[in-house]
């Protein structure tokens, strides 16, 4: 039997048990309470990080950032002194050890979406592919570079390479596998003083040679095969960069006769798409042939307008104090309006009300929304605080890629077409 004693402990233990199983439950239910919108507000933030990180890549890298374009990085040692090329998935494309590195200048190759890098070591000069494989070997030339035919940001094109060799008047054409396709000497004498040769590319099948030398000027017409198409003995030319009615009738004016005593015949040719030419006019006089140059010239544009898209078919043009972004039957393109515009390197920066900028790629589309760029007024604009100039931001024809920098190195940031 029981003590009373026994009893009253017993109710004593329950009770402690009673009140600590109480205040245990007391104290989860606090802490629920506090933790649910700690725990939303955490929700909200992995969405927001998830979604920046679908609209961008991100690369950290010891190096530093020279140049972008397509998913891959010029790059150099913190020394400046060496240079290569690594992808955004910070692979080693080209390796770091060579006197320079850069990209081709070529819109042609901006449209198509071709990355070709050129290297230079010890005054030889290479080309390799986005593989990273070298596909023209140690070029000892005076110009080189991609021929530079208009075309449409869709037309199935060849893309070739040129390289001139001044010393000895010798121009070569290389295939885009890096094959060569022609290699010529441009008829001049062995003697002959050579002042300047320059290029002109027609189209996908022929190209122009001037060639001035101290006593007299000549030109050609070539194939890329190196066939010689036609020649003007001591005459020049000039154009007005832009092609005929017809399709690819590109047209060209060429100017001979006796320069000493001022007597030039200049006549308007045009150049098919075959190499083929024909004379459409001819100017004796010196006011004809001026006013059939200006005649034929492109209008300036007194408001600054920018013309973009795969074809140019889209204008960015000031309207009073804003911007319009529209096509070419003037409807808006995104917004009816921004507040400020900055073209830097081939892209657009375009700001609202909110002075939140976007940005709008060669091809007409917009990369990155509201939201990552602030606008400060003036030419400023600001990413993660820093402001964007030329050295920290590059674009080619649908990306662009922003440099910041973290604990010392350097963070390329990638925006791609996503809209």
């Amino acid at each position: 039997m029981k003590t009373k004693l026994e009893e009253k402990m017993k109710r004593i233990y329950y009770i402690f048990i009673v009140c600590i199983m109480s205040a245990f439950m007391l104290s989860c239910g606090k802490k629920q309470d506090v933790n649910i919108p700690d725990k939303q507000e955490e929700k909200v933030q992995q969405e927001k990080k998830k979604e920046k990180e679908e609209k961008s890549i991100s690369l950290q890298t010891d190096y530093h950032i020279e140049d972008y374009e397509n998913g891959y990085l010029i790059v150099s040692k913190s020394d400046g002194i060496l240079y290569g090329a690594i992808d955004r998935n910070n692979k080693n494309i080209i390796p770091m050890e060579y006197d320079s590195a850069s990209f081709f200048d070529s819109e042609l190759l901006k449209k198509k979406g071709k990355v070709f890098i050129k290297t230079s070591y010890e005054k030889k000069k290479s080309v390799f592919n986005k593989d990273g494989n070298k596909i023209i070997n140690d070029l000892d030339t005076s110009a080189f570079g991609v021929v530079e035919y208009e075309t449409e940001a869709n037309q199935d094109v060849p893309i070739l390479f040129y390289a001139q060799n001044s010393e000895k008047n010798n121009i070569s054409i290389y295939n885009e596998d890096g094959s060569q396709k022609s290699s010529f000497n441009l008829p001049v004498d062995s003697d002959a003083s050579i002042l300047t040769v320059s290029e002109e590319w027609v189209n996908e099948q022929c190209f122009i040679v001037t060639i001035m030398a101290s006593s007299w000027v000549n030109t050609y017409l070539y194939s890329y095969d190196g066939k010689l198409l036609k020649q003007w003995k001591n005459c020049s030319f000039r154009h007005c960069n832009a092609r005929g009615k017809s399709g690819n009738e590109y047209h060209v004016y060429v100017e001979g006769g006796d320069w000493k005593k001022n007597k030039i015949t200049t006549e308007k040719i045009y150049i098919d798409e075959n190499g083929i030419c024909k004379t459409v006019g001819k100017y004796s006089k010196v006011q004809e042939r001026l006013d059939e140059f200006d005649s034929d010239k492109e209008p300036v544009e007194i408001i600054k307008t920018y013309h973009i898209g795969n074809n140019k078919e889209n204008t960015i043009s000031k309207s009073n104090d804003t911007w319009k972004y529209q096509t070419t039957s003037g409807d808006a393109v995104y917004d009816a309006r921004y507040y400020s515009c900055l073209k830097i390197d081939t892209a657009y920066l375009l700001s609202n009300e909110n002075k939140e900028a976007c940005v709008i790629t060669e091809n007409g589309k917009k990369v990155l929304d509201y939201g990552d760029i602030s606008y400060e007024g003036d030419e400023d604009y600001y990413y993660q605080n820093i402001k964007i100039n030329k050295k920290n931001f590059f674009s080619d024809f649908n990306s662009v890629c922003i440099v910041t920098k973290e604990n010392e190195k350097e963070v390329a940031h990638f925006y791609d077409e996503k809209m």
